[in-house]
């Protein structure tokens, strides 16, 4: 899992966070991250190769879903276009 949450400062303190439109959000391989005991999902040790992700499988498919692991009860309006995964060289 990779989380991306520009309004968390840490693992207990969130801040306001809007913008005016479109934000570019890049996720390097590195941000995804192992599931931790204590911590929970994406917040373990980071991810370094591919069969992190795919298992020895190597099935590539992908599901992606949106969680909303707020702090205090509030509202997440979002959405999401355009995804794609790009091998950097």
């Amino acid at each position: 899992m990779a989380r991306w949450e520009p309004w968390r400062i840490n693992a207990t303190t969130t801040v306001p966070y809007s913008t005016k439109g479109w934000v570019t959000v890049t996720i390097p391989l590195t941000s995804f991250r192992a599931s931790h005991p204590e911590l929970g999902q994406g917040m373990g040790d980071s991810l370094t190769k591919i069969a992190d992700l795919t298992g020895e499988s190597g099935n590539t498919s992908c599901i992606m879903y949106i969680h909303n692991y707020g702090l205090s009860a509030g509202s997440f309006y979002g959405a999401v276009d355009n995804l794609r995964v790009v091998k950097i060289k």
